[in-house]
């Protein structure tokens, strides 16, 4: 598979086999012994998980919001909510992810905490991708909106606890659509190898 990789990439192999450790240690790729690497498949507990910490996260920096924003910091709240709106609205997939991302920009800014960042942008490569399938489904799409938007009202608020709750519940949803949109996935693809099969 290196060998490949080196060719197909036209790099050399110690490239190719620090980019495929950098990746392990992310999590991205197993190496299996006497055998050689392989991308890592995302099962549903996996995104139980990861969404299970990214609740935890998300509704610390929620809390973080509460007691330091200021009048500049909702203002860029609110304008990434109508971003994302108007993403949405258009059911423009890469348009969401990238408002979505100024969304959480917003909303980390008044922390100033760079570990709480480098901990969400961790999370953020694992469910970047799982994002984006969810957000193909326009009715997903309007149900994280409207979440947000609730959210924000909470956030301008203050009020800090409705504000952490709100983010647990709108990242167990947020799950649920994920694992929805995976298990349609899974289906289409099982559909195409049986036409494929019989073809």
């Amino acid at each position: 598979m290196e060998r490949k990789l080196c060719e197909w990439l036209s790099v050399s192999r110690t490239s190719v086999r620090e980019a495929l450790r950098q990746l392990a240690a992310e999590g991205w790729v197993d190496n299996v012994p006497y055998i050689g690497p392989s991308v890592r498949s995302i099962s549903p507990q996996d995104v139980t998980e990861l969404y299970g910490i990214r609740a935890a996260l998300e509704g610390y920096a929620a809390a973080q919001y509460c007691a330091r924003a200021t009048d500049a910091d909702d203002a860029a709240l609110s304008a990434a909510l109508a971003e994302m709106k108007d993403a949405a609205d258009r059911g423009a997939p890469e348009a969401q992810t990238q408002a979505i991302a100024h969304f959480y920009a917003a909303l980390l800014a008044p922390a100033a905490n760079p570990r709480l960042n480098a901990s969400l942008d961790e999370q953020g490569r694992w469910l970047g991708w799982l994002r984006r399938a969810s957000l193909s489904d326009a009715s997903a799409a309007r149900a994280s909106f409207a979440e947000k938007e609730v959210l924000v009202t909470a956030l301008l608020k203050r009020d800090t606890n409705r504000a952490r709750t709100l983010c647990e519940t709108h990242l167990e949803r947020a799950a649920a659509r994920v694992g929805k949109a995976l298990v349609k996935r899974l289906h289409e693809l099982s559909a195409a190898r049986t036409d494929a099969g019989a073809a």
